[in-house]
């Protein structure tokens, strides 16, 4: 979905040097013998290629009364470069006519007014002043395709502005400039446009949907000339190389941790399930960055993107910190941890008594029905994935799941840091519960501090982030900032799950690493039954 909740694709269009589907290949084709893995580590490859110049995106606008505006795009211009915008605008005529467009414009806004000036406006006639741009919007009759004419339209390789339809339709065409210094663009920084369509005079009087029915638009923005070789939006040009990065990361720390369960499980025949999560964690940070990297080489291809790899990128990545919040949650309040079925818990308020207890034993938790920490994990996975698709509907230009912009992104920032104070209350009764051996008093601290500094990271960051940065590099060093977070978190997790017993104390007491400890596949809880064995092959999956 367009920004704004607009209804519609977006696509962009690519120009430039032509590119062969790399997929989908002739029979007998040499390439056709490399093994899928290796695609993994190839596909991604071809993204650095060729460039996108233009980005076309089409949609729905309704303006009422209540909501006089409707903002299109945002869109920023590289430093000695000119943009440019056009739109076309149209009203089936069998919809009724837009009767009044005295005030009906399109208006651009630099960032420098738009967030210090117009946003914080608090009506239509108090924001338009402070564009740079004020395009009027007029709409002119074009009568339906006649018998044959659109045939022979097509033959003639006719321009867009001759185009009809269907039926009768109402059309309107505007275009314009985005530069700041009189049409050869600002040579020091990149400019940022936002694009409205407003009509302030609804505010003022009451219009049938008759007299302003619902418009269907489509936009080009463009950043620079073909000759320019011109790239889309400026804030976006680094980030393919910095997803690139991203998953290639994210494959060596797969890798390792793959090779450490092959390791651990031909030496012991068992497994632990807090490695076995872990790498399911760095597998969806992995198909995340995978999936997005599909939808850009798609992007760049076919013009639109793959608005299911695009959707699954955002699912996976929301996946994968979900996992990694519910593992530091477990570990923190005494998963795999020595004498983890001892007596209760002191410090602890009674509500959260059995919570902090069933993350202790997560086996015990999920085998009784309504045990509130079976509860609150499934709710931390159902949580991030229900806010990573509302995001979407905010915002389809970009990847903004961390981002502050948005009320969905604010809720999961608050969501996170409400997980990290649940973190501490546990960590801290687990500490305090004489329940470990002295030897971890030190490990768990640290633990804590870092636990908790990954729960407040993003939050942190995404709140640094939306205060310093200019709106024109908010989405790089969000970008930068997520990817990092996520990146030390899973490489610790790799590493708390992974390292020799002298690594640490919690290496040489915990049961990832203590053999001798009851498989999880035989706990069974207080006057409860037993839980079946777990097995895969047979390698036992301990979860003690």
């Amino acid at each position: 979905p367009d920004h704004g909740r607009s209804l519609g694709k977006k696509r962009d269009i690519s120009l430039g040097s032509t590119m062969h589907n790399i997929l989908f290949v002739p029979s007998g084709d040499p390439w056709r013998q490399i093994p899928f893995f290796k695609w993994l580590l190839l596909c991604p490859i071809f993204l650095l290629l060729q460039p996108v110049w233009g980005k076309v995106s089409s949609g729905s606008a309704l303006l009422t009364g209540e909501k006089t505006e409707h903002l299109l795009t945002k869109f920023a211009v590289s430093p000695g470069r000119e943009g440019k915008f056009s739109m076309t605008l149209r009203i089936p005529a069998s919809a009724g006519m837009y009767t009044d467009e005295r005030d009906l414009r399109v208006h651009l806004f630099a960032d420098r007014n738009w967030w210090k000036k117009a946003l914080p406006a608090p009506t239509c006639r108090k924001k338009v002043p402070h564009a740079d741009r004020a395009l009027p919007v007029v709409f002119n009759l074009v009568s339906a395709w006649e018998d044959g004419e659109e045939r022979q339209w097509k033959q003639r390789g006719a321009p867009t502005a001759g185009q009809k339809w269907n039926e009768d339709m109402w059309v309107a065409r505007v275009e314009s400039g985005l530069s700041l210094t009189g049409g050869h663009g600002n040579p020091r920084k990149t400019a940022y446009w936002y694009v409205t369509l407003d009509d302030c005079m609804l505010e003022e009087k009451k219009t049938s949907i008759e007299d302003a029915p619902e418009m269907k638009f489509e936009y080009t923005v463009l950043n620079g000339s073909v000759e320019e070789k011109g790239h889309f939006s400026a804030d976006e040009l680094d980030a393919a190389k910095l997803n690139f990065f991203h998953y290639l990361v994210s494959l060596a720390l797969l890798l390792a941790a793959a090779f450490a369960t092959w390791r651990t499980a031909g030496k012991r025949g068992s497994v632990h399930l807090s490695l076995l999560l872990t790498m399911v964690a760095i597998f969806c940070d992995a198909s995340s960055l995978f999936m997005e990297l599909l939808h850009d080489m798609a992007y760049r291809r076919n013009g639109y993107g793959n608005y299911f790899a695009d959707c699954l990128a955002s699912h996976f990545e929301a996946q994968s910190d979900g996992l990694v919040a519910s593992v530091l949650l477990m570990v923190g309040c005494g998963w795999t941890l020595p004498n983890s079925d001892g007596g209760s818990l002191r410090n602890v308020p009674g509500a959260l008594q059995s919570t902090v207890e069933g993350l202790r034993n997560p086996a015990t938790a999920f085998q009784k029905k309504e045990h509130p920490a079976a509860a609150l994990i499934m709710i931390i996975m159902a949580a991030h994935s229900a806010l990573a698709q509302w995001g979407r509907t905010y915002d389809g230009e970009f990847d903004s799941y961390h981002s502050l912009e948005h009320f969905p992104g604010t809720v999961l920032m608050s969501f996170r840091c409400a997980l990290g104070l649940a973190f501490l209350v546990g960590s801290h009764s687990l500490r305090s519960s004489g329940r470990v051996p002295p030897a971890l008093n030190g490990f768990l601290i640290r633990f804590a501090v870092l636990g908790t500094t990954w729960f407040a990271s993003l939050p942190l960051v995404s709140r640094m982030v939306s205060t310093f940065v200019p709106y024109r590099n908010m989405h790089l060093w969000l970008s930068v900032g997520s990817a990092t977070v996520q990146i030390c978190a899973l490489a610790g997790l790799v590493w708390l799950f992974t390292a020799d017993s002298g690594a640490s104390a919690y290496h040489r007491l915990s049961s990832v690493q203590n053999t001798n400890s009851d498989l999880g596949s035989t706990i069974a809880p207080p006057g409860g039954k037993r839980m079946p064995e777990l097995k895969f092959g047979k390698t036992k999956i301990r979860v003690d």
